[in-house]
């Protein structure tokens, strides 16, 4: 017994020594290989694979530590290498063309320990990324020592490090402000490109999203390196031998004088498209050095070949093949974390890339392997998917650099990128001016890309292409001819800021229009906005078409100080004032010098919101951003007429301004005499309100002053007076002081459906109908508030009280305990009392509530409400038959519902001149119900009456017969426009329907009554006298017709205005012709035409369904119609 235990010690024993020496002649034998590997690569490859050899070992990475005994006896199979980055593993993140693997990321505990060992040793560093136009931040250890003894600022030869495995990406940002707030303590690198201590000396020379910190304090100075004339003429001369060293044609023999005049000629065309001070920071070696490394980053992909080769013909590996495969398969592994960023050029392909962009031996290297690397990692599902949904619309507020850094990007193969490259090398460009692409001469014959591709390019990159140069148009399309999908290219485009060009023709859009535009664009004011504000050619497009003024600024003068100004006295951020200035691009223009004589319009109008509003820079900035056109109002004429307004006769105190311009600074906008002292009057006139009673509402709510009169105000109340049988004004008004968010709901979303869960409650204690109505109003009578609050809070509190067994009406009594009081001023005390005194609550109880008012979808079923004296509801229109088909002579009544939306839409995040799209949404309630019955009619009708007809791909939400979706076929879309087109387009499938019957009955003897339903005030206000309509229609041209209507003409959108009344007079008329036939068609004995407001029908619970679902069909009718372009 004993001696087979020794035994099996020494067998162990045995089995230990060889497992350590296997592991040992394994590791040996690997570092054999590299250093034969090391011989067929150039020396600065060399340098980078020792490198990351180094820092894998560094970091044990390069294999796994023998931790126990167990590990000791495992057989030689069980040794694996494992190669992962500090953030992602390589191994699963790099994508050759047939291996493809899913990203894997690091567990919580490696981060924890990564972080932990940087911590001691690290700092966190900024460094401004050319590659994506963004601010990195990240911790690393190789900068350490330095920026210790160089304090904020940082200077490193940039051109020659590389990027060390160590670091550590912490997230990267768009403005330079948004890093350092976060990041205070940060170090910023400078880069080693030459600097202007002023930016209006050079703008040419300001990075991206610095905002008013200039530039050169991250770039170097001036007198580096090569300052003079001559040591830049030898840059370009030699940046000349490198483009004619890689021409495919047999070049002159040296010395001659053909040569000698090649040489000047690229010299003279690189000195005109490479500015001069990005030649002082390099040298010939520097190039050389650039150069070099270029190369083999263009041919690293092809490093794995030449290692399997090497690896094929080593003799001395040994005898042992699982070590053998083992070493292959660890040497394979980290060439391809090291070849990750490599493409699969030959070195000869290589030189003639450089050749042709000589421009990218000036750049950082590390630059141009991030671009690289981000063309060839694989592409997020979740990115994918969004950019899928969203042709049109880039997405800005992505962190793309550290997407790249998890394993992330466009989704190239190799050869895509390669072949990319090969055939535009500006792909790779790191600087504005560099992105200018190739003729269109040279797509068309060269790479063959056709006229059909050229379209579909258009089409699926809709608005991105806005603002581009015609040449990226050919580019992106040549990509998807290589096998590039749209997706990978709209993601490429909105990571990539870089890869698109300036267009320098402005474009038909805004030349048509009387305002001044120059006829060619500056290239260098569009890069110095697109630097200074992040921003994408199409929003400079947009900008141009609001105010193409803006054209003919110069950049020093106007748009760099003004905007500098700006930030720096309103006190915004940069991403603020990008906010301010594409919703005003006009305040790029305003005047900032103030003299003795004169103060600038800037300065005036930040002393009358700071001195006479008494504003604080804070809710000046917080206003601003809101409307930022309170920056162009006139002082005299617009804003202090309004706040002597609130002041003098609302009685409202100067402490309450600020909160009141905060909230609502729209209502500054509004016109005094004909939108905000009229919606005071009737307010007062409904409610039988004072001055001070009505001070008090726009204290506590100040949006309500820019409610719409007639959609929002009078609604609620009728809606009011009816439910809760206010016979006198003064309850009324009661209600509104005591809770004027009331005001802000919509009658059918949320005020209907709360007291028909009340009533339902009610009826669930067992109350009788008649009982629960009373004991409902009495309820709300105490306490308005409920009304205020959302549907789903309302729903929770009376299913709490239900469960609890409490009575609803003990339990919505008003409480004093938590209560926010709504203004605690003197002056408006007395008022207040007054109006708790009347209501029989506490002053305490006026209260605002928190909660946004919530919109809650499902519709109660309830008790129908009770006639609001108009004429019928949307029940007896459904109810009516549509008899237009019978063979009798009954009247015929048509009724049809129309609505207009326009995307994108036009609100505070938006760019203004956004390119939009419109879209109709027609419904005939009365063939909805009637079903497939006429439904052929119905096609037949709307075919001939519109051109886009949108595709009825998606109607699960929508009804299926009755409804027709269309685009907007006109200019200018807007939801007013929209709105007036849907009205005619009513119109003319109306028409369209009366002349098929005509065609197979007589109609002489037949009445028929065209009712046509709008919820657009605008629309309604314009058509509701059918008699004008009736005039305007009768004139010839639009020339002759005196359009007397209320403000501006150009508001009347006449274009859409009069072909609507040609068609009325028309029909009205009996002037219909069958062109098919020439003949005079008779569409009824008389054709009456109303245009009505579908907030005048009788409420029933389907009216909201109904108009939600009409406005929902138009707004999709607006997405198609804006993809399709």
């Amino acid at each position: 017994m004993i001696h087979k235990q020794k035994l099996n010690i020494s067998k162990n024993r045995r089995i230990k020594e060889k497992t350590f020496n296997s592991g040992r002649q394994l590791i040996l034998r690997t570092a054999t290989l590299w250093f034969s590997l090391l011989s067929y690569l150039s020396i600065p490859c060399r340098r980078y694979v020792a490198h990351a050899f180094v820092v894998s070992y560094h970091q044990h990475r390069f294999h796994q530590r023998i931790q126990d005994n167990a590990i000791l006896q495992a057989k030689v199979d069980n040794f694996n290498f494992n190669y992962d980055d500090s953030e992602t593993s390589a191994m699963d993140l790099h994508k050759f063309d047939e291996e493809k693997d899913s990203p894997t990321f690091p567990s919580q505990e490696e981060d924890e320990s990564l972080q932990s060992s940087l911590s001691s040793s690290s700092r966190t560093f900024i460094r401004f990324s050319r590659a994506f136009q963004r601010h990195v931040v990240y911790n690393c250890t190789h900068h350490n020592q330095q920026a210790q003894n160089q304090g904020k600022f940082l200077e490193t030869d940039l051109s020659v490090y590389h990027d060390c495995q160590c670091d550590q990406t912490l997230e990267s940002f768009l403005f330079l402000d948004e890093a350092m707030s976060k990041y205070p303590n940060a170090t910023l690198i400078k880069l080693v490109d030459v600097g202007v201590e002023h930016d209006e000396d050079d703008y040419d020379t300001v990075l991206a999203g610095m905002g008013t910190l200039p530039s050169h304090q991250m770039l170097s100075e001036c007198d580096v390196q090569c300052a003079t004339e001559e040591a830049r003429l030898k840059v370009l001369s030699y940046l000349a031998s490198i483009t004619l060293s890689g021409q495919r044609m047999p070049l002159p023999p040296p010395g001659s004088s053909y040569l000698k005049q090649m040489r000047e000629t690229v010299i003279k065309r690189l000195e005109s498209e490479i500015p001069h001070r990005r030649l002082y920071s390099h040298t010939r070696e520097s190039i050389h050095r650039n150069y070099d490394r270029l190369v083999d980053i263009l041919t690293r992909a092809r490093v794995r070949r030449v290692a399997r080769k090497v690896m094929g013909n080593e003799k001395s590996l040994g005898d042992d093949d699982d070590i053998n495969s083992k070493i292959i398969e660890g040497v394979d592994s980290l060439l391809m974390e090291l070849t990750k960023a490599g493409l699969c050029f030959t070195e000869g392909g290589a030189r003639a890339v450089i050749a042709e962009f000589p421009q990218v031996c000036l750049y950082v290297v590390r630059e141009v392997e991030d671009r690289i690397r981000f063309m060839t990692l694989p592409i997020h599902e979740q990115i994918r998917k969004e950019h899928m949904e969203r042709r049109g619309m880039a997405k800005r507020d992505v962190d793309y650099y550290s997407m790249m850094r998890k394993g992330y990007g466009a989704g190239l193969t190799l050869q895509q990128a390669t072949q990319a490259i090969r055939a535009v090398p500006q792909f790779l460009s790191m600087y504005h001016e560099d992105s200018k692409k190739p003729s269109m001469l040279y797509f068309y014959k060269e790479l063959g890309v056709s006229p059909q591709l050229l379209e579909q390019a258009r089409l699926e990159l809709g608005s991105r292409l806005s603002g581009c140069d015609s040449s990226d148009t050919y580019s992106f399309a040549y990509l998807n001819s290589i096998g590039v999908d749209w997706v990978n290219i709209r993601l490429l485009m909105d990571a990539v800021p870089l890869i698109t060009f300036c267009d320098k023709e402005p474009g038909w859009e805004v030349l048509e229009k009387s305002s001044p535009v120059r006829s060619e664009l500056d290239v260098g004011m569009l890069n110095f906005l697109r630097k200074r504000l992040q921003i994408y050619n199409s929003d400079l497009h947009a900008m141009i078409k609001v105010h193409s003024r803006i054209s003919s600024y110069k950049v020093c003068n106007n748009i760099l100080p003004t905007l500098n100004a700006i930030q720096d006295r309103l006190m915004v951020s940069s991403r603020d004032l990008q906010r301010i200035v594409l919703r005003m691009p006009s305040i790029t223009g305003m005047s900032i010098e103030s003299t003795d004589a004169k103060t600038s319009a800037l300065d005036a109008r930040i002393d009358f919101f700071i001195n006479e509003a008494n504003l604080s820079h804070n809710d000046l900035k917080e206003a601003l951003l809101k409307q930022p056109s309170l920056l162009q109002y006139s002082i005299d004429t617009t804003l202090r007429p309004k706040l002597q307004f609130l002041v003098e006769e609302l009685h409202i105190d100067k402490s309450s301004i600020p909160r009141i311009i905060r909230t609502s600074p729209a209502i500054l906008g509004l016109s005094l005499t004909q939108n905000i002292m009229p919606k005071i009057a009737i307010i007062q006139e409904e409610c039988n309100l004072s001055s001070n009673d009505i001070g008090i509402i726009v204290v506590t709510v100040p949006s309500i002053l820019s409610l719409s009169l007639k959609k929002k105000i009078k609604p609620c109340f009728e809606f009011l007076r009816s439910k809760l049988q206010l016979t006198n004004p003064s309850d009324l008004g009661s209600i509104i002081l005591s809770s004027p968010r009331i005001l802000m709901h919509g009658v059918d979303t949320s005020l209907s459906p709360k007291l028909q869960m009340i009533q339902q409650a009610l009826l669930y204690e067992g109350l009788s109908d008649t009982r629960s109505i009373s004991e409902m109003i009495s309820i709300v009578k105490k306490n308005p508030s409920i009304l205020a609050t959302s549907n789903t809070i309302l729903r929770a509190r009376i299913d709490k009280y239900i469960y609890e067994g409490k009575s609803l009406k003990e339990s919505f009594k008003p409480k004093s305990v938590g209560r926010k009081k709504i203004y605690t001023q003197q002056n408006i005390d007395k008022p207040m009392r007054e109006a708790s005194s009347r209501v029989g609550v506490k002053k305490g109880h006026f209260t605002t509530n928190s909660n946004r008012n919530s919109f809650d979808e499902t519709k109660q079923s309830g008790t129908s409400m009770p006639d609001l004296q108009h004429s019928s509801s949307l029940r007896d229109i459904k109810k009516l038959p549509f008899s237009l088909y019978d063979f009798q002579n009954e009247p015929v009544s048509i009724v049809a519902f129309a609505s207009g939306s326009i995307f994108p839409a036009d609100d505070i995040n938006t760019v203004r001149g956004t390119r939009r799209a419109g879209g109709i949404a027609i419904q005939f309630p009365q063939l909805t119900e009637a079903g497939e019955v006429f439904h052929s009619r119905f096609q037949d009708a709307t075919r001939l009456s519109f051109g886009m007809i949108m595709p009825r791909t998606d109607i699960s939400n929508l009804p299926q017969y009755g409804l027709v979706q269309a685009g907007f076929p006109f200019l200018r879309p807007s939801r007013a426009r929209c709105e007036l087109y849907a009205c005619h387009g009513a119109l003319k499938v109306t028409l369209q329907l009366l002349k098929q019957t005509a065609e197979e009955k007589n109609m002489r003897d037949v009445d028929v009554n065209i009712d046509i339903y709008t919820h657009s005030t605008y629309a309604w206000n314009l058509l509701k006298d059918s008699e004008i309509l009736l005039d305007w229609g009768s004139a010839s041209t639009v020339e002759d017709v005196h359009f007397d209507i209320p403000g501006p003409l150009s508001l009347a959108n006449t274009d859409l205005l009069f072909p609507l009344t040609k068609t009325m007079h028309r029909m009205a008329n009996n002037a219909v012709i069958n062109r098919s036939r020439n003949k005079r068609l008779c569409i009824g004995r008389t054709v009456n035409i109303r245009f009505q407001y579908i907030g005048d029908l009788l409420y029933d619970e389907e009216i909201g369904k109904v108009t939600k679902e009409l406005q929902y069909a138009a707004k999709k009718a607006a997405i198609w119609q804006y993809e399709r372009l």
